[in-house]
């Protein structure tokens, strides 16, 4: 879709014009985040080919609001995708049913505009989550983030962050990555070495239970 918008580009290749709008095109698309160069190529005959070097946005979660769905970037830039609870099963996981992305639910602000960056400290909790969940075998079942209870804006005697498994399942994760008054709950590498040995364990998280609470000492 990048390469169309950009080959509908009018002019001769060799008018400077062209790379001008090209460049302009490419900055104002919400999966680019910023373009390096774009240049003149030889291919069949010099200056045929426009050749383009951008850094592109890669999302890395869903996040749900109302019915919807939508894409989002490391930095929470909203991207232009975006999907209804019934595309949702088969973009979580793969075919090889192994986990390809992770939601994020109970976010109080509502979508930015596609290429804005989505207001919110709980969707920033839940992304820290997400990234630091991303490659550990151990978290492979867990699918989504909740958020309801960011700050403890429902409860402050409940887990502000808790993780949702693909069995139905809860994992009360607690404290965002970045809180100040981390003292209150077992630090951020106990809950992760709690996870994996619950794992080891019982080859599943959270262990065939509804719920577990790992936020402090005593699973």
């Amino acid at each position: 879709q990048i390469s169309a918008t950009i080959a509908r580009a009018n002019g001769s290749t060799f008018d400077r014009d062209l790379l001008v709008e090209a460049t302009n095109t490419l900055q104002a698309n919400p999966w680019v985040r910023e373009v390096h160069q774009v240049r003149r190529v030889y291919g069949r005959r010099p200056g045929d080919t426009m050749e383009v070097d951008c850094e592109f946005r890669a999302p890395i979660a869903l996040v749900q609001w109302g019915e919807y769905y939508w894409l989002v970037d490391g930095d929470g830039v909203k991207l232009p995708e975006q999907f209804t609870a019934n595309h949702v099963p088969r973009i979580v996981m793969g075919r090889d049913g192994r986990l390809n992305i992770r939601i994020i639910t109970g976010v109080k602000q509502p979508p930015a505009a596609t290429g804005e960056k989505w207001a919110g400290q709980d969707l920033v909790a839940g992304l820290g989550m997400v990234k630091l969940l991303y490659g550990k075998p151990y978290a492979e079942e867990i699918v989504t983030v909740n958020v309801a209870n960011f700050a403890g804006r429902k409860d402050n005697r409940e887990a502000q962050i808790v993780l949702g498994t693909s069995y139905g399942t809860q994992i009360r994760w607690g404290l965002p990555l970045d809180a100040k008054d981390f003292f209150a709950e077992v630090p951020v590498s106990q809950k992760l070495d709690d996870l994996s040995l619950v794992k080891q364990q019982y080859r599943r998280v959270p262990a065939g239970q509804p719920w577990i609470d790992i936020r402090y000492d005593k699973i």
